[in-house]
């Protein structure tokens, strides 16, 4: 019987840290990667707004299938900055964590409207501006 009660909360625990990340996609690419932001995590800095990201890969690459990183993005300049990235054995972020980087001294960098950190930046800061 405890053994049971047991199962049943530790299936309960899986259950909310699954849910605790929700992805939401934004974009895919003719490779059939795909890229995704992480709602939950959007907040505000004094700088502008810091968002997880996931890009999940179609095919490996160096090692990893999947990689998340939280960007900043100032939606004045339209400019972003790297602060962390972290690269997964798996698709989606599953798997192990093959390679984690912090950046010390992010550097901002204009973004391209028409790439991927475009597309990051847009939801960032439409999900940020009041209603029109």
């Amino acid at each position: 019987m405890i053994f049971k009660a047991l199962l049943l909360s530790l299936m309960a625990m899986t259950i909310q840290i699954a849910k605790a990340t929700e992805w939401q996609q934004i974009g895919d690419s003719a490779d059939g990667s795909t890229y995704h932001v992480e709602p939950s995590s959007l907040k505000k800095t004094s700088k502008g707004f810091q968002i997880w990201t996931l890009a999940s890969l179609a095919t490996p690459k160096d090692g990893f299938n999947s990689a998340r990183t939280l960007f900043e993005f100032n939606c004045k300049t339209k400019k972003h900055q790297i602060i962390d990235m972290a690269f997964y054995s798996e698709a989606m972020g599953l798997g192990t964590q093959v390679k984690n980087v912090v950046i010390p001294k992010a550097v901002w960098t204009n973004t391209d409207p028409d790439s991927t950190e475009g597309a990051f930046l847009d939801y960032a800061c439409q999900a940020t501006s009041p209603p029109h």
